[in-house]
């Protein structure tokens, strides 16, 4: 679970770790950003969807959905 960019280093170090198997990333939800208001993924988005995992974005830690997911 992550959003800034120092989140992509642990996450590079569990993928290429034996010990462990990632499954997916945690991140907040794309945001807007700027003047135009575009979203804007996180840092560990970017680098979880080149890295080929799924992304979960819950709005909150706690939603039951999300709870269900993981």
């Amino acid at each position: 679970m992550g959003t800034p960019e120092l989140a992509c280093a642990s996450l590079q170090a569990l993928l290429t770790s034996p010990s462990f198997q990632v499954v997916a990333a945690v991140t907040q939800p794309d945001k807007p950003k700027g003047r135009a208001l575009k979203l804007h993924r996180s840092p560990v988005k970017e680098f979880a969807l080149t890295a080929n995992l799924p992304v979960l974005q819950p709005e909150r830690a706690r939603n039951e959905s999300f709870i269900e997911d993981i």
